[in-house]
């Protein structure tokens, strides 16, 4: 008879953070990538100029607030059976639910703020949003 009762919540944890980081990944991926800025008459290492210089206005005026905040919350996995048929006869194998705790972590405040700071900052300066 196989032991699953260790490998099974470990297995279910594994994915979850698995697809956390693809979700993760995608949301930067295309957050990245989802405008463009242009300025008639500018190239893309005046937009770099430009970002960056609109970045550490931001960062000035607006440094981080970092608060230690609950980032999940806790909650409880639920156990399961499994059942399978050996040498004709059925064998069940039980896993007990689990409670997952809250996960905290920093937060900066201001990153919204500084966002629409930057937005703000790079259309004063003549560029303007494609797409």
């Amino acid at each position: 008879m196989p032991f699953l009762f260790p490998a099974a919540p470990r297995a279910r944890a594994a994915a979850w953070r698995r697809a956390s980081l693809l979700l993760l990944f995608a949301v930067a991926m295309l957050g990245g990538c989802a405008q463009r800025w242009e300025k008639p008459g500018a190239s893309e290492a005046d937009f770099k100029i430009a970002r960056m210089r609109c970045d550490a206005a931001g960062h000035r005026d607006l440094p981080p607030d970092l608060r230690w905040m609950q980032i999940s919350a806790g909650y409880f996995s639920p156990g399961y059976r499994q059942c399978w048929k050996s040498r004709g006869r059925r064998q069940c194998s039980y896993s007990p639910g689990y409670y997952v705790p809250p996960r905290f972590g920093h937060v900066d405040l201001n990153v919204g703020a500084r966002d629409r700071f930057m937005t703000t900052c790079l259309l004063d300066d003549g560029w303007r949003p494609v797409d």
